[in-house]
């Protein structure tokens, strides 16, 4: 009896969800330009713009384009032409820590990549460079004759070679709809990897961590890395992380992850202006691969990827985007060396402070947007949910998305783990991560809050892990009053 109604709870407790792999539409493939790498040296920034291929510029010149879905891969290129893929590369030669992508105009693409390269925090969440795209774009064009907005797609934010094997396919009726788009522009971190023999007791290599060298200039009165502040401000732990002291948290106790990893700098130890230049050169980027259609009258358009939800954050601070994992095993609830950490934010709601808060950079929502959350009267539709978790991330428990009101489960995301050495499938790395796909989706206000519960197992040590989660919304355009009486 008691298992019944345990049987029971977890029927309406998690959400079922649909995992559509099949992909629609046509396809059509885009790649980088080669970053040039030396052993241990970091990518992290913008590519320059690439335009698309010339039939799918004159597709998306006939009628609005809607983008279905996407695979994105880490490439090794034959030379610095880039005109060959050599191979996909294996993450034990290049380490993907993270990618997205703005698929729009080459005309305004262009001078945003100019302007903003090394400017812009490349750690911002996708729907924040969305947005300042698009304000960049209509501060350029003020004034001008054409004053209709064309509409933009973006991918990525949080998804890095953890997503290799992730299935990035909307469900029927859901798209990111753009008009007239001939170019992408993808942001990149890599890490070269390759020809350092290191490996950790996890079976990975140590880099992707981001091992924070004697080149890196710590002023502990200003607070600063190499006479800059952090791209990610310290100071957005919540309260939990504080009390156990999680290194990652504080400038004075920081050991290394991301803030140790900025573009241009090395991972490895030597003189990054003598010794460290003489290594071999490896020549990576991505290539993309988008589904898309010519958009319908009922097909329903998602925004770029929500930045929610860090667990390392709350309710008013987004978050510190990483921690780190203490090697201590408690086997006193049955999870031997299993640490659940737990917070609770917004659906979607950008908190007050932090790289996603409304003060970061110039990002803005429209006074319309602002008005609908400052009311609590805005919802949306939940279509697609992924985890994001590094090497560590439990995978029997992986990371969940629960309804704090209800504790209904909406998503769980299971990180899987390679066992070979084929790109793709490398022993010691997380090599795709359990999605969510809603074939209903789950309407939802946005400023309900979620719970987020991340499981890491704790065997050995581990530096700058995330917790994300990266969601894929579409806006309703009733009222909370209107979506009520509906009901």
């Amino acid at each position: 009896m008691m298992m019944m109604i345990a049987l029971l709870a977890l029927l309406f407790t998690s959400h079922t969800y649909a995992l559509a792999t099949k992909f629609r539409g046509k396809p059509f493939a885009v790649t980088s330009r080669p970053v040039a790498l030396h052993a241990g040296e970091v990518f992290n920034k913008f590519g320059h713009p690439q335009y698309l291929p010339r039939h799918v510029i004159k597709d998306a010149a006939k009628k609005p384009i809607a983008v279905t879905g996407y695979k994105a891969d880490v490439v090794e290129f034959e030379d610095a032409t880039g005109k060959k893929i050599k191979q996909s590369a294996p993450l034990y030669d290049c380490y993907l820590h993270h990618y997205g992508a703005i698929v729009g105009r080459m005309e305004d693409l262009l001078p945003f990549y100019h302007q903003m390269n090394g400017r812009l925090g490349a750690t911002m969440p996708m729907s924040h460079i969305h947005a300042e795209f698009e304000q960049f774009v209509s501060n350029t064009k003020k004034g001008k004759h054409s004053t209709k907005k064309k509409r933009v797609a973006s991918i990525g934010g949080g998804s890095g070679a953890e997503e290799r094997g992730t299935p990035h396919v909307y469900p029927p009726g859901f798209a990111q709809i753009a008009d007239d788009i001939d170019a992408i522009m993808p942001l990149m971190h890599l890490i070269n990897t390759k020809g350092t023999e290191t490996v950790t007791p996890a079976g990975n290599s140590p880099l992707l961590e981001c091992p924070c060298t004697s080149s890196r200039q710590f002023n502990y009165a200003n607070q600063t890395i190499d006479g800059k502040l952090p791209n990610i401000p310290f100071g957005q732990c919540n309260a939990q992380m504080q009390v156990d002291a999680n290194p990652s948290c504080a400038f004075d106790t920081y050991i290394q992850g991301y803030r140790c990893c900025e573009d241009g700098v090395f991972v490895i130890p030597g003189d990054e202006h003598g010794d460290l230049l003489n290594s071999e050169v490896s020549h990576y980027g991505m290539k993309f691969t988008f589904f898309y259609e010519h958009a319908k009258s009922n097909t329903r358009a998602l925004r770029a990827p929500v930045g929610c939800c860090d667990v390392t954050g709350d309710l008013e601070n987004f978050g510190n985007i990483e921690h780190d994992i203490t090697p201590v095993c408690d086997d006193t609830n049955g999870d031997t060396c299993v640490r659940k950490f737990v917070t609770r934010q917004y659906l979607d709601i950008p908190p007050k402070s932090g790289i996603g808060g409304f003060g970061y950079g110039n990002a803005t929502l429209t006074p319309s947007d602002k008005r609908a959350i400052d009311a609590g009267k805005k919802w949306v539709d939940l279509v697609y949910a992924v985890g994001h978790q590094h090497v560590g991330g439990d995978a029997a428990h992986g990371i969940r998305l629960i309804r704090d009101a209800t504790d209904e489960v909406l998503c769980t995301s299971l990180p899987k783990y390679g066992s070979g050495t084929a790109a793709g499938d490398e022993r010691g790395y997380v090599t795709g991560i359990k999605p969510c796909i809603f074939a209903e989706p789950i309407r939802m206000r946005s400023d309900e809050v979620v719970r987020i519960e991340s499981f890491y197992n704790t065997t050995y040590e581990h530096f700058g892990v995330m917790s994300l989660w990266i969601l894929q919304v579409a806006d309703v355009e009733e009222t909370v009053e209107e979506v009520i009486t509906a009901a």
